[in-house]
Parts: structure tokens; C-alpha cells; sequence
């Protein structure tokens, strides 16, 4: 008998494909390695063990490739955290450096100009790493570049808002462990001989991006265009990226290995079609690929795609006979020796969980769908009429494609879950029109390049053809999103009662208040809402109806004016301020036209619930000079429990409050919580003040204490030695403010959550 039949089934399934214990051996220790100080450490080395004693069983082959390949990936990995680890040390140091600018360059109106540098000559603790430098605009750099830089370094900073994009931890598996602020520039102008190739691939994007894009520039189609051929998310397309990311369909505007893998078909059909030799097509559709990949930014995804295609075509040209599983499990091993940080992206978690689902579970899938491609097995199939056969292989393809989609979404839905808390069980059938269109869209798009180097004008022609397929995608899209009940989103903060108050840089103020509809008191400038609020809030299903700005400050209400086209606001209330002013001009020009109710600010009580109410305690004139001296005092009363937010106020709040001079009259506006901000002329509020208000919490909400100025110090040691517990927020992250009540509960008591877990003063 031979060998192979005395085994058992799963030597046999593993044989089949060796490199599958390899490749979970190099992930558990490059994963042991990155967690080598948590608790999961020991469960993760006992589940590396385990895949050697497994390795070890199946053949001497296998478990010398497993303990080889994983000893390998923990070697590399752990050099790799080491020379980040060393690069951190230079935090808040001064520097000069020279480097190789490794990425293309990220300007933004108004901004310094990101750019990733590859580190040539710099302290050893910092040779051969990347950073993030922040260069001036007026340079104009380009990828590959060498240049001198002078500034000082940072390390980057983590998040400090509920679920907003964690920076710090995106620069970490990009391989960036420090961030560098750069005083002075000086371009060589000279592309290194080691990005050469990278600096074509950005050439060829702009060319490419030119010529897509001629006669149909700045319309919605060529946004799209641009999105599915070279993954450019849509600049001001909110409604575009909406509707493809409801209808579970937003992958299509990431270039990924469908996308390669789809290029690659076009130019071997064409090659083929022109009668190429193997031996002459199928290289140059592996160079295509890889260069299409290259050119779209090298995502992990498209590189999978690229390795996993070169292998099974180089397969095919050495009359081998290609295994999907085996070929999935090379690409991966090359991958992660690569670059071992890819092992915790998103992008190639999703990439290879498709992948493995559709390599595991496709046959299933295909067995359920059966029934729609079902003919009489004893009717004899030649009888047949031709109308007849197309009709049953159309029903064939039909079947097919919806197991691939099904595998598909089984294999990322957990994932997608995870990463942006969505799921959408209608993207199996959206998919399959969506993707008909897309392999439409990339053809058209290639014919287009190819006819438009030699006659602009039939380019133009066939961009504005193209226009049909995506105006086509986007219909379809917007379609299947519009269709209620097909997708599921996490929502934490749709129900319940909670009070957030924002981290902002700059002296900007955001807290969100989930009463009733929702209210949005501040919502910093128009950056921190892009960047921190607005995500904050999608991300939570958080529900917004109302509006209040405190004062007329830009770092205060400019965000609102983003708030007002995001969410259906109902009602706004606008301080007394200056019209000369643009940030609140442009806000109450926004709510007119938006027709939002303006609420004039006057003392008053709004109720909210029938336990909570909002009242605005003191609403200075309008005739004051200083937009900080207008801001509104507000006081959140809450089940029993009182928020007092002060805002910016200063000196005429001060003012104000001492002509409280009775017992009573203070009571009235005596909080549990108080929430102040940073006045711009003074330290804070003058512990006096605070004394007279007796909170038994303050969180402050605007701008660092700076431990080093003897102003903050004796401020804080006065806040301290009144027994109040202090927040401030550059330390702590946003707060969120929650009771924990009861119908058994008298009087609830606030929970305060912080990002950070630090200590408070």
C-alpha cells in the first residue's frame, strides 16, 4: 500500500498544502514578539508551540520550514521594534537630518506638507528608520528626493477622542515611530537611485490621472474614475463615499487584488488576443500587474495579488498546476518578511480573509446556490436550443459569482465588524452588479489611456463613455443604500444618557450632549470637527438635532457650521457677537439658509427630558469687546445632579458672579461638575471663584497647563488643597460623563471615562 494511504486525513490535508504551518508559525511569533509584554503573551507561545508539535507530526520537511521561517519573522520583527524603540528616545530633540523622501508628499491648503523620510545620515538611534516630517508648503518636493532637514522631533501623539483614527498607532505599523517638525528645508532636487522606479510610479499616476480624467475634470464621474482605478478617495464626496460604504460596496474604491487581478485579465485577453506566445505574454502581464500595483500606492492587498497572480502564472508556464491555498500561503510568508507591521493592518487581515474564505468555504457556497443553475441531470444537454444554452450559462456564471460573494463577505464581515462596526448582508447581490461594472470601468479606462497618448480628442470621447459605467456604479450604489433594514452599524450612543467632552488643540471646545435629539454645545474649529468630532459621532451613531455656541470664538462654533450640512439640525442657539466676524457670519448665514430656528440667548430653562433640563444661566451683552467676555454660562441639570459649563468666561464672569453676595443666590448655581475652559487673557478661573462655586469635579477643557509655569502650578496646588478632584483634559483624553441610575436609585452618582488612562491631578 503506499505510504500516503497509511496516513490519516489531516497529514493528508496538510501535505496537500505545506506552507500552511509555516505561515501560522511566522504570524503567532511575529505576534508573540509585539505582545511580548501583555497578557495574551503565554496563550500566543503556547499556540506557536503547538503549530510546531503539529509540524513536527506531518514531516521533517514541513516542521524545518516552520521553525526556520518563524525563528526567521520573530528575528526581523523584534530588530524592527528595537529601532523604533531607539528612534523614541530623540523625543523633543533637536536634529538635522538627511534623507530620501519615501512617499509621495501630502499638501493641504493652509497645512505643512507631509512627507515620509527615509533616514540616510542622522544620530545612530535614528539611521535607517522613517519619520513623518512636517515641511514648510512653499517647497515643492517630490518621491525619491534627497534633502537636508533642520527641526525638532516629537513623538506622535495618541488618540484622545472616542473612536476617532489612532495616528499613533497607523505611524507604528507603517514602520514611523517619531514625528519631526521641520524649521528649514533644503531640497537637492536629485532622486536616489533606490526610488527611482517609485518616483516613475508617481509620474506615471500624474499622467495617468491627466488622462482619465481630460474632458470630464471636476464632474462626480471622474471622482469615481479616479477612486476605482487608482484608489483616490473622492474629495468632497461625501455623499458618493456614503452611498458606496451603505450599500456595502466601498471596497471598489480601494484598489485591491480583485482589481490587479482584473487588470491582468484585460492585458491577457488582449495579448492572447493578438496571439502572444506564453512565454512573451505572461511575463509582461506579471510586469503590468506589479507596476499597476505599484502605481496605486503598493497597498498590501494589491501586492498579495500581484505575488499570488506571478506565482500561478509562472505555474502555468512551467506546466504546473497551480494550488489556490499553497500559493495564498507563499504570498503571505513573502509578505510579512517584508514588512512584518503588515500582519496588523486592516487592509492585509481583509485581504487574505477573503481570500482563505473564498479558498475554504467556495464549494459550499456553491452547493447552496445550486438550485439556480439546476437542469434535469437525465435531460440530455445537446438538445438544447441556443437561446436555451445562453440562458443556462448565464444562470452558471450567476451561481458562481454568488458563491464568490458570499465567501467573500463570510470571510470580511467579522473583520469589517471589528475595524468600522458595520455589517451589510446586501453586498453579496450589490456586489455582483457593482464588480460587472468596475471590470467595465478598469477596460475602458485602460483603451482610454492607450487611444488618448496617440489622439487626445478619442480619449476625451472615450472618458466621456466611461462616465456612463460610473455614473452606472453610483446609481446602483445609491440604490441598494437607499433600501431600508440591510445593514447593521454599531450605534452605542443612538440611546442612553451621556455627556462628551472633547480633547481639542488650539483652545477649542466640543461636548456633545445625548439628551432627547442631541446637542452639540462648541464644535471646535473646522479641522478638529473634520478630524476629531465628526468621526467621533458617525462612528457612534450619535443622534444631533440641536446646536449651542458658546461665543464667537473660531476655535468655538466654525466646526458648527460643518455640524448644520452633516446632521438634520432643528435648532440653534447663537451668541451675541460680530458679524465682521466670518466664522459667525458664515454659521448664521448657514442656519438661515438651512432654515435651522436661531433661539435668541437670553436666561431661560429648555427642558430636555423629564428629568434632565438645560438653563442658560447668565447671557452677558452684546456690547462687550472681547468674545470671550459674551460666552454663555449654562448649567445641565440632570436627574437630581448639576454640569456647570462656563465656557471661556473670564473677568465678566467673575464679575458677575461676586455680585452673587447671598448664600441662596449662589446655591442656585452650584454644580456637582465644572467644566471651564482656558480664558485667552488669564491663567483660568481665580481659585477664589472656584471656592465660591464649591464643585466637587472640574474638568478643564482648553488648552495645557504647562507644569512648568509657576501660574499653572499654583493654580492646580489651589484646586487641589480644596479637595476638588481635576481633569485636565491634555492628560486624560476626552471624558464622558455617565450616571449610573436606577428606578431604585434615589441619587445616581456620575461615572467619569477617560481615553487616557493617566492620572489626574
Amino acid at each position: 500500500m503506499p505510504p500516503i494511504l497509511n496516513r490519516n486525513k489531516l497529514q493528508t490535508w496538510l501535505l496537500r498544502q505545506p506552507l500552511l504551518l509555516p505561515i501560522a508559525g511566522l504570524s503567532l511569533a511575529i505576534l508573540a514578539v509585539d505582545r511580548s509584554s501583555t497578557a495574551e503573551t503565554p496563550l500566543t507561545w503556547v499556540a506557536l508551540s503547538l503549530v510546531g508539535i503539529l509540524s513536527a507530526f506531518t514531516s521533517k520537511k514541513v516542521f524545518f520550514l516552520t521553525c526556520s521561517i518563524s525563528l526567521l519573522g520573530g528575528i526581523l520583527h523584534h530588530q524592527t521594534l528595537s529601532s523604533q524603540s531607539k528612534a523614541t528616545l530623540l523625543n523633543k530633540q533637536d536634529l538635522e537630518i538627511f534623507g530620501i523622501i519615501d512617499s509621495p508628499p501630502l499638501t493641504q491648503s493652509g497645512y505643512p506638507t507631509e512627507a515620509i523620510i527615509k533616514v540616510l545620515q542622522a544620530p545612530d538611534s535614528l539611521h535607517a528608520n522613517k519619520l513623518l516630517a512636517y515641511i514648510p508648503s512653499q517647497h515643492h518636493l517630490t518621491i525619491g528626493e534627497k534633502i537636508w532637514l533642520r527641526g525638532s522631533v516629537r513623538l506622535p501623539s495618541p488618540p484622545l477622542n472616542p473612536r476617532v483614527f489612532d495616528r499613533k498607532e497607523f505611524l507604528h505599523r507603517k514602520g514611523i515611530p517619531i514625528e519631526f517638525r521641520v524649521n528649514q528645508a533644503i531640497p537637492t532636487h536629485k532622486i536616489a537611485t533606490t526610488h527611482q522606479l517609485n518616483s516613475l510610479a508617481e509620474t506615471s499616476r500624474h499622467w495617468i490621472r491627466q488622462k482619465l480624467t481630460s474632458g470630464i475634470a471636476g464632474t462626480d464621474a471622474a471622482k469615481i474614475i479616479l477612486a476605482m482605478f487608482l484608489g483616490e478617495k473622492p474629495k468632497k464626496g461625501g455623499d458618493i463615499m456614503t452611498n458606496f460604504k451603505h450599500s456595502g460596496t466601498i471596497h471598489v474604491f480601494a484598489v485591491s487584488g480583485l482589481h490587479v487581478m482584473m487588470i491582468g485579465l484585460i492585458f491577457s485577453l488582449i495579448l492572447r488576443l493578438f496571439r502572444f506566445h506564453s512565454h512573451a505574454w505572461i511575463p509582461s502581464v506579471i510586469a503590468i500587474m506589479f507596476f499597476y500595483a505599484i502605481v496605486t500606492g503598493m497597498r498590501p492587498p494589491a501586492m498579495r495579488a500581484s505575488i499570488m497572480s506571478a506565482i500561478v502564472l509562472i505555474a502555468v508556464l512551467l506546466l504546473r498546476k497551480p494550488s489556490l491555498p499553497n500559493c495564498l500561503w507563499l504570498s503571505g510568508i513573502i509578505a510579512l518578511l517584508w514588512n512584518s507591521h503588515s500582519l496588523f493592518l486592516p487592509g492585509f487581515q481583509l485581504s487574505y480573509a477573503v481570500l482563505i474564505a473564498i479558498a475554504y468555504t467556495g464549494n459550499w457556497c456553491m452547493n447552496r446556490y445550486q438550485w439556480i443553475n439546476y437542469i434535469d441531470p437525465f435531460f440530455p444537454q445537446s438538445l438544447l436550443t441556443k437561446k436555451q444554452q445562453a440562458w443556462l450559462l448565464l444562470r452558471k456564471k450567476s451561481s458562481a459569482s454568488l458563491a464568490v460573494s458570499s465567501s467573500a463577505w463570510l470571510g470580511s464581515s467579522f473583520l469589517i465588524w471589528i475595524y468600522f462596526g458595520l455589517i451589510t448582508p446586501l453586498a453579496i447581490i450589490a456586489s455582483l452588479p457593482i464588480m460587472l461594472i468596475v471590470f467595465l470601468l478598469l477596460a475602458t479606462c485602460c483603451l482610454s489611456l492607450i487611444t488618448g497618448s496617440i489622439s487626445p480628442s478619442l480619449g476625451n470621447h472615450i472618458n466621456q463613455l466611461n462616465t456612463y459605467s460610473a455614473n452606472a456604479a453610483h446609481s446602483i450604489s445609491k440604490c441598494f443604500s437607499s433600501i431600508p433594514h440591510t445593514r447593521y452599524q454599531a450605534q452605542p450612543w443612538s440611546t442612553g444618557e451621556r455627556v462628551v467632552i472633547y480633547q481639542l488643540s488650539k483652545g477649542g471646545a466640543g461636548i456633545y450632549l445625548s439628551f432627547a435629539g442631541g446637542i452639540l454645545l462648541d464644535a471646535g474649529n473646522q479641522s478638529h470637527f473634520n478630524r476629531e468630532i465628526w468621526p467621533s459621532l458617525s462612528k457612534n451613531g450619535a443622534r444631533l438635532d440641536s446646536l449651542i455656541a458658546s461665543h464667537p470664538d473660531i476655535n468655538h462654533i466654525q466646526g458648527l457650521t460643518q455640524a448644520i450640512n452633516k446632521f438634520p439640525i432643528k435648532q440653534i442657539i447663537i451668541p451675541h457677537g460680530d458679524h465682521r466676524s466670518p466664522s459667525y457670519a458664515q454659521l448664521t448665514h448657514t442656519a438661515q439658509e438651512k432654515g435651522t430656528h436661531i433661539i435668541t440667548p437670553i436666561p431661560t430653562t429648555f427642558p430636555i427630558t423629564e428629568h434632565t433640563s438645560l438653563e442658560i444661566i447668565h447671557a452677558p451683552s452684546k456690547d462687550l469687546s472681547l468674545a470671550d467676555d459674551r460666552s454663555l454660562i449654562f448649567m445641565l441639570h440632570w436627574n437630581g445632579k448639576r454640569i456647570l459649563f462656563l465656557n471661556d468666561s473670564g473677568s465678566q464672569f467673575t464679575h458677575w458672579l461676586r455680585q452673587k453676595t447671598t448664600t441662596q443666590q449662589l446655591s442656585k448655581i452650584t454644580p456637582d461638575i465644572l467644566v471651564i475652559g482656558k480664558h485667552k487673557l488669564e491663567n483660568s478661573i481665580h481659585p477664589d471663584i472656584i471656592h465660591l462655586l464649591a464643585p466637587k469635579t472640574i474638568i478643564a477643557t482648553q488648552s495645557h497647563y504647562p507644569p512648568e509655569q509657576s501660574r499653572s502650578i499654583e493654580w492646580i496646588n489651589s484646586i487641589k488643597k480644596q479637595g476638588i478632584k481635576l481633569h485636565l483634559l491634555n492628560q486624560t483624553g476626552a471624558i464622558t460623563i455617565t450616571q449610573n441610575h436606577s428606578k431604585n436609585q434615589k441619587n445616581p452618582a456620575f461615572h467619569l471615562e477617560t481615553i487616557l488612562k493617566i492620572p489626574t491631578q
